[in-house]
């Protein structure tokens, strides 16, 4: 994700230092996103705990934010459409 996303710091190891980078994301400076996981059936398939926990984190605490909580944490933020499309 972070190299994805060109995040400006390292988070390997953090998921709050993910969890940072990616509801910021001021320096692609889009008005939308879109991350497309292909061969999601394999997608961190060494890792299965992990990989529900990422999409946990999606669900529950990256798409709400970029949805409706960054008009009330960022200042002058603004609500973006963030579409996550997992393929096999």
């Amino acid at each position: 994700m972070q190299r994805q996303f060109k995040f400006p710091s390292d988070c390997y190891d953090s998921i709050d230092r993910y969890l940072d980078w990616i509801r910021d994301l001021d320096w692609l400076d889009f008005e939308a996103y879109v991350l497309i996981i292909k061969n999601y059936s394999s997608f961190m398939k060494a890792d299965p705990n992990l990989k529900k926990q990422m999409i946990s984190l999606f669900i529950d605490t990256i798409l709400p934010y970029w949805q409706e909580e960054v008009k009330h944490v960022t200042v002058d933020g603004q609500p973006k459409k963030f579409m996550v499309y997992l393929v096999d």
